[in-house]
């Protein structure tokens, strides 16, 4: 049954697409269309992971986005309509770590966090804790936009498609979930508003994560009233559902901060903290523990926070924060749909793709909860292996059952960047990829994208085609260096992704170590491959460090103070789902310090990202001020 529309989300959301979007904006710059596209912003090495066409050689930027999916249809009309975040290379970054007088001693100020709507992740987990849908709903909605390579749906306004998807969804779940919620509410088959307004209360308040008002609860239950009066309960409660799953409050992140506080800097309410911390490590609503905490007001201090966030963490669900992080810190978000030549056939599969994603997954979240530092994350030869895994790396199965269980049998692996999982997701489907790998390196490990060029002539004719298919004699570097080296136009942005991505070139398309000769050699071809390296142009540490293959190349990574700044600046980017700005020079000097104090440790990295100011306040701002 479908309910006439209540004004709602309609109006509120043809405001937040247009009419005041600039207020929006984190920053004075002017937009940026399709800077948003992924880590590093636009497609700062112009190659795509589908296919081998002229990106793959050619210029950075040309209006493609990374990855080298097409844009979605109406994009343009997303960037007309709102603003673009400014992209990663011209963001702060870790400079903001690296310059001690980046920070103004005593300074009040932070970064402003624009209003946002919930990711696919989150919605799927929200209505899986409301409700106890396991269906995920929302992995058919349009996909979010990326902010710095992190889903925020900061900047892109709504249009009508995710509307109707929004709209869709909830009365699908409405209708599928009615029965059970009244049966739950054990009010009896003709339920009286005294014994059901608390119930829908509750749910409504877990569901708005507290912003639930008298007035807005009298309307909830006036629906449940009206509608079962004309129908029965069961209806009733369906348009009640409906409604709610619906909502702005739902479907949109409000923090509006403690009323009365005169500072550039606004405390967040309990409850604002609490949706903070269940959105960060859960990707979901507060539960019932946490949602006391809030009620008493308990989640003001720093020491509330680290120990509300303690708590989350021992949570199972921890692992749902933990995973959408890592897959979209390394960009494997679609490896279950990587697809492979059928020169592959017999190896490659989609059973061996979804392994290799929660290979990945299941080894961050371990060594996350277990207290492993970043050095461990980097150059640790531990990985998590099933059976189907076990057959893919040639080692002895540790167990048939389909579970992951810890092994260091792993040959040629240390650390998470030689998982087959980030070498096969970022390669052709039969060669290997020194760009793609070298360009997340560059965007995502040390927070140096390589950005488009700013000036480049017409292209047309003068880049050659992508290597896509092996040459006899010839190595993957062989073929990349004749494209990119001698083509000027290439070359400049190109040698800092290239000479970063052949470290990785001993592992093939598929993320497999090459065969060795007996020299002990890695070859491609017949021919010894070349897999050394250096960084360039990093403004850092590592610039004019070299390395001769992926085991030096982790290990440079995770000795450096870059890599590990960047690792911060990445966590406090998906935690805040928004792009630091000059004014969270202190909290990330704060959180840093943090980290480092603690040896680097990941959960320690965790827990002094919500004790910062960063986490627990929002910047002052006049509502409306922008449009008035």
């Amino acid at each position: 049954m479908r309910f006439p529309w209540r004004p709602g989300l309609l109006p509120f959301a043809l405001l937040v697409a247009g009419a005041c979007a600039p207020a929006s904006r984190e920053t004075g710059s002017p937009p940026s269309p399709g800077a948003g596209g992924a880590h590093g912003g636009a497609a700062s090495g112009g190659e795509s992971a589908t296919g081998a066409g002229a990106g793959d050689a050619g210029a950075a930027g040309a209006g493609q986005v990374e990855g080298g999916a097409p844009p979605v249809a109406g994009a343009a009309g997303f960037a007309g309509a709102g603003t673009s975040p400014p992209p990663a290379y011209d963001a702060p970054g870790v400079d903001l770590i690296r310059n001690p007088s980046a920070c103004v001693p005593g300074s009040l100020v932070i970064g402003r966090a624009p209003l946002r709507r919930v990711s696919r992740v989150e919605y799927n987990n929200m209505v899986r804790d409301l409700l106890g849908e396991q269906s995920r709903p929302a992995d058919g909605f349009v996909s979010e936009e990326k902010v710095v390579g992190f889903n925020s749906n900061s900047y892109a306004p709504v249009n009508a498609v995710i509307m109707r998807q929004y709209w869709d969804a909830a009365e699908r779940l409405a209708v599928s979930h009615r029965d059970t919620f009244l049966a739950a509410a054990n009010c009896g088959s003709a339920p009286t508003d005294e014994c059901l307004q608390p119930v829908i209360e509750n749910f409504a308040k877990r569901a708005f994560r507290g912003q639930l008002d008298g007035e807005e609860s009298s309307r909830l239950l006036a629906i449940y009233r009206d509608t079962s009066s004309a129908f029965d309960p069961p209806t009733g409660v369906q348009a009640v559902l409906s409604e709610v799953l619906s909502s702005p409050r739902f479907l949109f992140v409000f923090e509006f901060g403690r009323a009365g506080a005169a500072t550039a800097r606004l405390p967040l309410t309990s409850w604002e903290v609490a949706a903070r911390l269940a959105f960060y490590l859960w990707r979901s609503v507060p539960d019932d523990a946490l949602a006391a905490d809030a009620e008493a007001d308990q989640l003001q201090t720093a020491d509330q926070v680290e120990a509300a966030a303690t708590r989350l963490l021992a949570d199972p669900k921890a692992i749902d924060g933990l995973s959408d992080f890592v897959e979209q810190w390394l960009d494997i978000e679609n490896m279950d749909t990587v697809t492979k030549d059928t020169v592959f056939s017999g190896i490659w599969s989609p059973l061996v793709a979804k392994s290799l994603r929660t290979e990945t997954l299941v080894t961050y979240a371990n060594f996350v909860l277990a207290g492993a530092s970043f050095m461990d994350l980097m150059t640790s030869p531990v990985a998590f292996v099933n059976a189907d895994l076990a057959s893919f790396y040639g080692i002895s199965a540790p167990a048939s059952d389909g579970t992951f269980a810890q092994t260091q049998a792993v040959p040629l692996r240390g650390g998470i960047l030689t998982h087959a999982s980030f070498l096969s997701a970022h390669a052709h489907t039969v060669l290997p990829s020194p760009i793609l790998r070298g360009k997340v390196v560059r965007a995502n490990v040390i927070c140096r994208p390589v950005p488009p060029p700013g000036s480049v002539p017409s292209l047309a004719g003068q880049i050659p085609p992508a290597p896509n298919a092996p040459v006899s004699g010839q190595t993957t570097r062989d073929l990349y260096e004749k494209v990119h080296v001698t083509q000027p136009v290439c070359a400049g942005c190109h040698e800092a992704m290239d000479l970063v991505g052949f470290g990785f070139d001993d592992f093939d398309a598929l993320g497999r170590a090459l065969p060795e000769n007996q020299q002990g050699q890695f070859v491609e071809n017949g021919n010894p491959v070349d897999a050394s390296g250096s960084f360039l142009g990093t403004s850092s540490d590592l610039d004019g460090r070299s390395f001769s293959n992926a085991e030096e190349l982790v290990h440079t990574l995770a000795a450096s103070s870059q890599a590990r700044g960047c690792f911060t600046l990445e966590q406090f980017r998906y935690a805040l789902a928004r792009v630091e700005t000059d004014a969270d020079a202190c909290s990330l000097q704060e959180v840093y310090a943090g980290f480092s104090d603690a040896g680097f440790g990941l959960k320690a990295l965790v827990l002094a990202l919500v004790r910062s100011e960063a986490f627990r306040s929002r910047s002052s701002l006049v509502p409306g001020a922008a449009c008035q």
